[in-house]
């Protein structure tokens, strides 16, 4: 690897928010932790770019995600969480600027929290992760890097509205404002949105409604100073407030539900460079308030009312540093506290983490070219004590079109505060679901294997392949028959069940100069509950990705269409019996098409769009959201020529 250059040529890119290098190329930093060309990675990172994220008329980060191979967003009253490789969000580590995410619900992430218009670019990283990020990362990494200013003065605002076709007519509305301001040693960038759409109800059957009504207000502020040519400064700041109402229909009773949460986070980092080291310190703090108000029509006795709050506070340590012979070594120290208050809790959810790690990335210097990087890690928890992971990944280029890489690794997934504490008791059914403190860490290995072409004429493919094994899962069984608190039974979290996914990705892409862009992928997934002996519950063997973008020269016109085929899934419904009978889902197709017109160097972008085109999906084992068409307009200054194009 060639040595970092100097500061404001290298550091500066990163610092305003650039994600290339100097010859125009993608760079990268969730694969290894450190800054690298993405043609350079030792394990394979997919990149959604922010031109391709205008192109698609995407809302938030999960909409961004739905067409990326291998990576599936699932919708559900938990929010939006994605599936990689097999494995629900649980075990799909989410980051924000390489901050750990906090405010799962039920292990999900809900990443419709997360506007577009605030991302410069998402980072994808399969296969497991714990050896560099600690806790989680089991199938993988999501990256979500936000957007800094780029020109000595930038701003952009963008209105959006629509309707969906069971609204009742309501619309659906959203705008968004960025600005920011760049100087030779410092930069300040400011961003806020506010989205409003209706409930929708998939169902008319009963009362319930299959879609929440949504108000969302977005706040941020970054700001970075570069003192000297050796020290840089960074800061931010996020507010976010998410407004989600809705009705539930059970057993005939029917509840007013609304639930009120806020988000907060401030994070500083310094960076000292020093000729072929980079050292980087940095603090960061995160809170989530989450309110809960469950009304009861025509009664007040099951009306409930739930305040939690989880807090997680980070200070990290990280020094990279080149040496001779082409090796980058890297090595870490990350500690958190988290704490976490709910009704829900037995008590007072609180744990300490600490995680040392170390890499040593080697490009020998002889041809042909190729590359390894062994990892390892070492958590400590407060909680579970220490556990160690590790990986090993090789990359070998035979020739320079061709990209060859295996690795392997182990992983592993903490319980969570719920799995924990948790004290839950039905009394209408007479059962109680308890916590348990004495939970071991859930573990996992991974291999995978995969390659990377690239051809003249701007023809692209890759092929990868995996496979991870999960023992120690933590599921919900009974713990006792009959007590007298619980005569339907007393049911516990517990380290039972084991696991396998296998499958494998591929894709091929061309773009042709004149402004055409085509990509299309296609994942085949197969699971396996070792313990059941039977398919893991919702997944589908079979997924067709497609991205089409073109951009006429001099004309001024971006159409885009994207999106999903996914084939039959199994889910497995308890008959009221006590017996799971398999249902099988219809193939359906998820399309979206965007047209936009730019006028005035781009300075104004004119768009139109349809999401769900076909209307697919179902109220029980498809929730999409329903057909929407929407129309808007985006203003920048200064404005472009040209957007720069895709990775």
């Amino acid at each position: 690897m060639r040595p970092p250059r100097p500061l404001l040529a290298a550091g500066w890119a990163l610092l305003v928010g650039s994600a290339r290098a100097d010859d125009g190329e993608v760079v990268v930093v969730t694969a290894s932790r450190t800054e690298q060309k993405r043609s350079e990675a030792v394990v394979a990172t997919e990149v959604v770019t922010r031109d391709q994220i205008e192109a698609s008329g995407a809302r938030d980060a999960a909409a961004v995600l739905e067409t990326v191979p291998g990576v599936e967003v699932e919708h559900s009253f938990r929010g939006a969480g994605v599936r990689m490789q097999g494995l629900d969000s649980e075990y799909v580590l989410i980051l924000v600027d390489g901050k750990r995410v906090i405010g799962a619900r039920d292990g999900v992430i809900d990443l419709a929290r997360i506007p577009a218009g605030r991302i410069e670019r998402i980072e994808v990283v399969k296969g497991a992760a714990s050896a560099l990020y600690g806790s989680d990362a089991i199938a993988g990494v999501i990256n979500i890097i936000t957007r800094k200013p780029a020109a000595p003065a930038y701003g952009e605002g963008t209105f959006t509205g629509g309707g969906r076709d069971t609204a009742g007519g309501a619309p659906v509305l959203s705008t968004s404002g960025t600005g920011g301001v760049r100087r030779n040693r410092w930069a300040a960038a400011l961003h806020a949105g506010w989205r409003e759409s209706p409930a929708y109800d998939l169902d008319p059957v009963d009362a319930q409604t299959d879609g929440n009504a949504v108000e969302q207000v977005n706040l941020a502020l970054d700001a970075e100073v570069a003192p000297s040519e050796a020290v840089e400064v960074e800061a931010s700041a996020t507010y976010t407030l998410l407004d989600a109402q809705g009705v539930d229909d059970t057993r005939g009773a029917v509840y007013d539900r609304r639930n009120l949460t806020e988000e907060a986070g401030v994070g500083t980092a310094v960076s000292f460079r020093e000729a072929l080291t980079h050292l980087r310190l940095s603090l960061s703090g995160s809170t989530v308030r989450d309110q809960y108000l469950s009304d009861q029509r025509g009664s007040d006795a099951l009306d409930s009312y739930e305040e939690s709050t989880e807090r997680l506070i980070t200070l990290e340590a990280q020094v990279d540093t080149w040496l001779k012979g082409g090796h980058l070594l890297s090595g870490g120290v990350e500690g958190s506290a988290g704490f976490m208050v709910s009704p829900r809790l037995s008590e007072d959810g609180e744990r300490v983490r600490l995680g040392v790690f170390a890499q040593d990335e080697w490009r020998p210097p002889a041809a042909p070219k190729w590359a390894v990087a062994p990892s390892a890690r070492m958590d400590v928890d407060s909680w579970f004590g220490a556990h160690p992971t590790g990986r090993l990944a090789l990359r070998f280029d035979p020739v320079p079109a061709l990209a060859l890489r295996v690795s392997g690794g182990s992983a592993f997934r903490a319980p969570n505060f719920k799995e924990m504490f948790l004290r839950f008791a039905n009394a209408g059914v007479g059962y109680v679901v308890e916590g348990n403190p004495e939970l071991r860490p859930e573990t996992a290995w991974n291999v995978s294997a995969g390659a990377a072409f690239s051809a003249p004429g701007g023809w692209r493919a890759g092929v990868d392949l995996f496979t991870n094994h999960l023992d120690d899962m933590i599921t919900i069984g009974l713990v006792e028959s009959s007590t007298p608190d619980a005569p339907a039974g007393e049911y516990g979290y517990i380290n039972v069940s084991s696991a396998r996914t296998t499958g494998g990705e591929a894709r091929v892409g061309w773009s042709w100069p004149r402004g055409l862009e085509v990509d299309v992928g296609y994942s085949f997934t197969d699971t396996e509950d070792l313990d059941q002996q039977r398919a893991l519950d919702g997944r589908s063997p079979h997924r067709g990705t497609f991205t089409v973008s073109g951009r006429p020269a001099g004309w001024g016109l971006t159409a885009t269409a994207r999106g999903e085929v996914v084939g039959p899934a199994t889910f497995f419904v308890d008959d009221g019996e006590g017996t799971d009978v398999p249902v099988v889902t219809e193939p359906y197709a998820n399309l979206g098409l965007r047209l936009e017109k730019s006028l005035w160097h781009r300075r104004l972008r004119v768009f139109l769009g349809v999401d769900n085109l076909l209307g697919s999906g179902d109220a029980r084992y498809v929730p999409l959201d329903p057909r929407l068409v929407y129309g808007g307009l985006t203003f920048s200054w200064p404005g472009a020529d040209a957007p720069s194009s895709t990775p």
